[in-house]
């Protein structure tokens, strides 16, 4: 008989109704109030082979418990967890997830592929181990979930043959990821595991949205728009005669990149006007006026080059012979502030940059919130398996790319999330400069350490040494700042010209600033890549790429994490770009954070009043019933996990031996877009000692 002892895992899954009306969100979404469990599965998988198979109705589950130390297996178990909570009391759920370890199928495959299996289907996993992927008789059932229709429409007896059947496939895709990981994938998976705890608390607890506040926003935009678009059409017709013609008679011209492109590099635009033929002469119509088209011709001198403002060539010649290049927002803003637009023509491209941008406000962002909202709440997704370097991403809405807080009403998005409690705060807690700790853990560049170690600021350091004297603006620190991330990030001196509009000499001059001042970075990188190359795995997968089977080079990091970097498209070796960036953005946001993330959601978790609720890159934002429990949470938080953050991170990853010393800088506000700093060192509780300020 088999007992608790020689348990392995059990394995959890869920058949679920699928009645969320709205389209931008998945049918079965868990958050919707009316979905619901049909059928929970849990297969309990033994050292001698065997296993036991439990099916049950949601009645159950409110009494679901598992000793400390359970290893409980799922694919895409966040979504059976989802549903969990719907069924147990607050404390039990919450008891229960602390006690458990997890291992997600979908993740455990996403290590062992080095990052380039995302989110695979539990089908394909079935497929690759050599299991067997849902047979005939299941075809009615899987027939019926891919036309919409939720488990409550299936024939119990195959519903329940159709979850015993996942149950058993996702136990067996387990242990065969189990046999075949090394220790240190199978402790990073475990670690994915707690992050995904967080993850799975943060997309629960969501962002409280200002439905009022959104819907102002929105009104406010338009009606901004109508304006911006009118001083556009004056800005055009004031440029020549022919300028107003054109403008009267393609009144849309702002939304064309054609004419843009034009407008800005040179180019024809070929156009119709309706004009007065004169008078009918006969007919029913006599005497009437007659319209019809008149065919004209504009063309734009050639301003500047595109390679000044980053735009680059996107289609082939046109009709009239034209070029066409990029004329995004990116571009648009260069332009505009580029020394040889002037007159009329600066002043229509300045108002199109604005009219694209509250355009892009208005669909991506505030039509979204729209849309995704539930009872004031936005539950978006926390994606843990999709980035190349295993970082966190965000869809549904993507919060992680929500512009930053601005003192414009009308494009500071993040001022429609605000507390959902009466005098609520929304508190945010910034890793300061993680990646270039990062940078300076896996590099050793001793200048690089000891200015971080004595609060130096790198950007302002390089800035002074570009300049040579005097010092350095607010402005001149953002270029900076821009041109050393992009580095951090792997872009080349032309790549971060293009993007950024600075000039290619200054770009030229920063980086060789930053390299002057921290030496041992870039012979680093070139060892480095050399090792790679060199000594590093060299294989084919076997799938194949666009041009043929995809050719990589494998390194392991001291997080166990594997990293596979494409050949180099312009020099023997792996690429330049991977190679600098997967493994600082990797260690930092995905194997540093989400180590903090779960650590911080146990001691938030304890707290009625705080609430996980979203996580960019390397900051976490929390919604905190009033100012008391901001500094409550910020002082449990300071004594049990940022106190001790070095030996967190050895005690997690036994090979790294981080020694660099982190920073936190802490925010509040009553809404996310009005952060001020939040100063810690003056409560009485503070310590000195530790790496927080």
């Amino acid at each position: 008989m088999n007992t608790k002892e020689d348990r392995l895992f059990d394995v959890w899954d869920s058949e679920t109704t699928m009645l969320d009306p709205e389209e931008s969100r998945s049918m079965s979404n868990p958050f919707f109030p009316e979905n619901h469990v049909v059928l929970w599965g849990i297969q309990a998988r033994y050292e001698d082979g065997k296993h036991q198979t439990f099916v049950m109705p949601p009645t159950k589950l409110g009494r679901l418990f598992r000793e400390p130390g359970s290893l409980i297996v799922g694919q895409n178990i966040k979504f059976d967890l989802h549903y969990l909570r719907k069924y147990m009391e607050v404390e039990n759920f919450k008891t229960l997830v602390n006690n458990i370890l997890i291992w997600d199928t979908q993740i455990a495959e996403y290590v062992l592929s080095g990052q380039l299996k995302t989110m695979i289907s539990l089908d394909d996993l079935a497929e690759l181990y050599g299991g067997e992927v849902k047979a005939t008789e299941h075809k009615a059932v899987k027939d019926l979930f891919a036309g919409g229709m939720g488990a409550e429409f299936a024939d119990p007896k195959e519903l329940e043959a159709y979850l015993k059947h996942d149950l058993y496939t996702t136990g067996d895709v387990a242990e065969q990821q189990m046999a075949r990981c090394t220790q240190d994938q199978f402790d990073l998976i475990i670690q994915m595991g707690e992050c995904l705890k967080a993850v799975e608390e943060m997309e629960f607890n969501g962002m409280f949205t200002d439905v009022d506040a959104v819907e102002d926003m929105q009104v406010n935009i338009i009606d901004s728009i109508v304006t911006q678009t009118s001083m556009a059409q004056t800005y055009m017709a004031g440029e020549s005669t022919d300028h107003a013609d054109f403008a009267e008679h393609k009144p849309d011209w702002y939304n064309s990149g054609n004419v843009l492109s034009c407008m800005l590099f040179g180019g024809t635009i070929d156009y119709k006007a309706r004009v007065n033929k004169g008078l009918y002469k006969t007919g029913p119509r006599k005497g009437k006026v007659k319209e019809g088209w008149d065919y004209r011709t504009i063309v734009f001198d050639r301003i500047m080059e595109p390679e000044d403002v980053g735009a680059e060539h996107t289609k082939k010649k046109t009709k009239a012979g034209n070029i066409i290049y990029t004329t995004d927002e990116d571009v648009l803003r260069n332009a505009a502030h580029h020394p040889l637009l002037s007159g009329f023509m600066m002043q229509a491209i300045g108002q199109v940059t604005i009219i694209k941008k509250y355009n892009k406000i208005l669909s991506t962002y505030l039509n979204n919130f729209s849309s995704m909202e539930i009872k004031d709440i936005v539950h978006h997704t926390l994606n843990q398996t999709i980035a190349a370097t295993g970082r966190l991403s965000s869809s549904k809405p993507n919060l992680q790319n929500v512009p930053i807080a601005t003192e414009d009403p009308l494009t500071n998005v993040k001022a429609c999330f605000t507390s959902r409690y009466l005098n609520g705060r929304i508190l945010e807690i910034d890793f300061k400069q993680l990646e270039v700790c990062v940078l300076a853990w896996l590099t050793m560049d001793p200048t690089l350490i000891d200015d971080i170690k004595h609060g130096r600021d790198i950007h302002t350091e390089v800035g002074e040494m570009v300049l040579g004297v005097g010092k350095v603006t607010k402005r001149e620190r953002r270029d900076i700042k821009a041109v050393v991330f992009a580095m951090l990030y792997g872009a080349g001196a032309k790549g971060i010209a293009k993007s950024s509009g600075i000039p290619l000499e200054r770009v030229r001059k920063i980086m060789d600033s930053f390299y002057g001042r921290y030496d041992t970075i870039k012979d680093f990188y070139t060892h480095f890549s050399d090792a790679i190359r060199d000594f590093g795995h060299c294989l084919d997968e076997i799938y194949r790429g666009p041009h043929g089977p995809e050719h990589y080079f494998e390194w392991v990091s001291p997080t166990g994490r594997t990293y596979k970097f494409h050949q180099d498209q312009y020099r023997p070796g792996p690429s330049y770009t991977e190679v600098r960036n997967y493994p600082v953005q990797g260690t930092a946001t995905a194997d540093i954070v989400p180590v903090l993330l779960g650590k911080i959601r146990k001691v938030v978790c304890q707290m009625d009043r705080v609430k996980m609720v979203t996580t960019t890159h390397d900051s976490v934002t929390l919604d905190c019933a009033d100012m008391s429990e901001v500094k409550e949470v910020c002082k449990e938080l300071h004594e049990k996990v940022f106190s001790d953050l070095d030996d967190i991170i050895n005690s997690t990853f036994k090979n790294m031996k981080w020694n660099v010393p982190l920073t936190l800088e802490y925010e509040v506000g009553e809404s996310w877009g009005n952060l001020k700093e939040l100063d810690i060192t003056k409560e009485p509780w503070y310590n000195s000692g530790t790496h927080t300020k």
